[in-house]
């Protein structure tokens, strides 16, 4: 994590700076350049003449600033022109959203305008501006305005203006290269924050030599021209690995290698310094973890009496909704010293693990720090030499002649796991000399399951009633306690995994649900509800069909396209597990028929079905289907989709029955 000390050269240095925060604050973006009449003329997308709009320009100027007294300011200003070509480009623009950080400040008064060949101009008046939540992820609220330019016609221009300020700055600024509609001319100008002690690189990722990028006074600048809409394809890889993107890359002045020194061995000594301090237990620190240890005769039992201590007892700042508010979690002051967490009572994901850190180096164990690279952000390439390759922080020790890894900072994880996004990636041990990235591997199929069990009734008008109980562990149960975490209150759980069947069946009922076990690192998440669908069977008078796999019943196709653009990518390899019994309704006859036939996918992995019927007239259905590739290229895409398309064809199987008392 990034460690900066702030100071002032003088009083007129901090008056200055404010005096240009305000001045940048009071501009107001109302000035329209002028329309050249050539961009009327034009026709269609030069880019991809299948979109109905396209951005002629979009440029943002984007500044991050230092206030003093260890406050700071980032503003962002956007000037967009589009041109629209006909009714497809009207419904594209007919409901614009600009996301924004809630948590961090907000988006300033927006400037829109439609502007008609003829020269008329229709303002975006501000009541037709809506906030809208987009989603909720850890203590961060992303919204969005939401709004549509007005008397949108095909053969309009329209031009947008606005500003986001923001009052807390990212250290690791994201800026991409791409939008929902093609676009052909995107430009950043950056001027980064500059205070003593603090240096910077600016990282361009997916751009090419004929890019453009040069150095004005203050600025870093960077356009790329001809750029197509983002595709948005299911199983992708990161938005950074795919789309032009800059990064402004902070460090300490003082935390970077000297010239021909090892990259990585660096980081591994600065690691190794750091864990000096950070793991250094205190006296209470020794007294806690004898007295937590007492007993326990194993290695791994020590560890994970003190690693359940760190996830149970000590208050995680970033998984404390509802806990602690905004303000409160402010308050803080991070430290790192594992003294101060434990006197606080609470700690930051980093501090939590630095705790375990010292608790286990008090208890006889040789823990050091290792640093690991999130997946979610960018896939590992060992060239990727920069600080941000290494975010997450877990702590390695050697047990057996093998080494495991902690981070209790994530209180869903399991004890001497790792989670799906670090493994398959580098790892850096802390080390004095000659430190260098590992690899961790990632769990196979038969870690992350989850099962579903339904026991339910068809009666006569094809009515289904029932009791789902299902049971996720390994990652899958990790991402369903994380998605918890992130919704508030007990409603929004519910109707999240509510919503899992309702979605592909509307008229479904779901209800008493229950859910256990969502806070626990050691034991499965458990879900069980009440499931009602009316007509789930379809009847007529002398006949019943009906789709034995309930949890697949109206799935779609996931991959649709007949192209591909980017490789395929999936978060870990995973199993599930389905068992459905349906009790008939008297006088059905089962008629003859093909049960589905299990799939033979080598590699990929496995798929299996089998179906049987007991004379008391209940089916019973199973299927098992384990995925055990994680990267695909795209030339694979074409066996990928074929695999998936014949397994939604037998999970759309269905049965049909005909009444006892008929003949036909």
């Amino acid at each position: 994590m990034l460690r900066i000390k702030v100071c002032f050269s003088s009083p007129a240095r901090f008056f200055a700076a404010l005096v240009v925060v305000v001045f940048c604050f009071s501009l107001k973006a109302v000035e329209w350049r002028e329309i050249d009449p050539a961009e009327f003329e034009l026709t269609e997308s030069e880019i991809d003449p299948g979109f109905g709009a396209e951005i002629l320009f979009s440029e943002l100027e984007f500044r991050q600033e230092f206030l003093g007294e260890a406050s700071y300011k980032e503003v962002a200003r956007y000037y967009m022109r589009f041109r629209v070509y006909n009714e497809l480009g009207v419904s594209q623009l007919a409901n614009w959203k600009l996301p924004y950080e809630d948590r961090r400040g907000g988006i300033g008064k927006i400037e829109g305008r439609t502007v008609k060949p003829s020269g008329a101009v229709y303002e975006l008046s501000q009541d037709h501006i809506f906030d809208t939540e987009l989603v909720r992820k850890g203590k961060v609220d992303l919204a969005a305005k939401s709004f549509a330019f007005p008397n949108l016609e095909p053969g309009d221009i329209v031009e947008l203006q606005y500003l986001t300020r923001n009052t807390e700055i990212d250290w690791l600024p994201v800026l991409r290269f791409q939008e929902r509609l093609p676009a052909r001319r995107i430009t950043t100008r950056i001027n980064p924050l500059w205070d003593w002690g603090i240096g910077y690189k600016v990282r361009r990722f997916n751009f090419s030599e004929d890019d453009f990028s040069d150095i004005e006074p203050g600025f870093y600048v960077a356009e790329k021209r001809n750029i197509k809409a983002i595709v948005d394809e299911p199983f992708s890889l990161p938005e950074s690995d795919l789309i032009p993107t800059v990064i402004i890359d902070y460090f300490d002045d003082s935390d970077r290698p000297k010239d021909g020194e090892d990259y990585w061995a660096f980081r591994a000594k600065t690691l190794h310094r750091e864990g000096k301090k950070a793991l250094a237990p205190s006296n209470q620190i020794e007294a806690l973890a004898k007295e937590l240890t007492e007993g326990k005769q194993s290695d791994w039992a020590k560890l994970a009496v003190l690693y359940d201590y760190c996830q149970n007892e000590v208050l995680n700042i970033n998984y404390s909704r509802g806990i602690l508010t905004d303000k409160e979690r402010s308050k803080i002051k991070e430290s790192n010293k594992p003294q101060a967490t434990l006197a606080r009572g609470n700690g930051t994901p980093e501090e939590v693990t630095y705790l375990f850190g010292a608790l286990a180096n008090a208890a006889g164990f040789a823990p050091r720090i290792a640093a690991m690279h999130d997946n979610r952000f960018m896939k590992f390439k060992g060239w990727l030499k920069h600080r941000f390759a290494m975010r997450l922080r877990y702590i390695a020790i050697d047990l057996d002649g093998e080494t495991h890894y902690f981070r209790p900072g994530n209180p869903f994880l399991y004890c001497g796991e790792v989670e799906w996004f670090a493994a398959n990636s580098g790892v850096l041990e802390a080390a004095r000399k000659n430190g260098a990235i590992k690899v961790v591997k990632q769990r196979g199929a038969d870690y992350s399951v989850r099962k579903r069990t339904l026991t339910g009734a068809l009666d006569q008008e094809g009515r289904l009633t029932a009791r789902v109980e299902i049971e996720m562990s390994g990652y899958s149960g990790w991402d369903a306690k994380e998605r918890m975490a992130e919704l508030e209150g007990r409603e929004a759980r519910e109707e999240y995994f509510a919503d899992q069947i309702k979605d592909l069946m509307p008229q479904a009922k779901v209800e008493n649900i229950t859910i256990s076990n969502s806070s626990s690192h050691k034991y499965p998440i458990r879900v069980t509800y009440d499931l009602e669908i009316p007509d789930y069977a379809d009847v007529t008078r002398r006949r019943l069909y009906f789709q034995p796999y309930v949890f697949g019943k109206g799935a779609q196709d996931i991959f649709v396209s007949n192209e591909r653009v980017s490789p395929i990518q999936f978060n870990y390899a995973a199993t599930s597990v389905d068992k459905v019994s349906i009790q008939m309704p008297e006088g059905l006859v089962l008629e003859d028929g093909v049960a589905p036939k299990s799939l033979d996918l080598g590699a990929f992995g496995n798929y299996t079905v089998s179906i049987r019927s007991s004379k008391e007239g209940v089916i019973q259905y199973e299927r098992t289907f384990s995925r055990n590739v994680l990267g695909l290229a795209v030339e694979s895409y074409p066996a990928v989709k074929k695999i998936y398309s014949e397994i939604n064809v037998r999970d759309q199987y269905a049965l049909g029955f005909k009444r006892g008392d008929t003949d036909s």
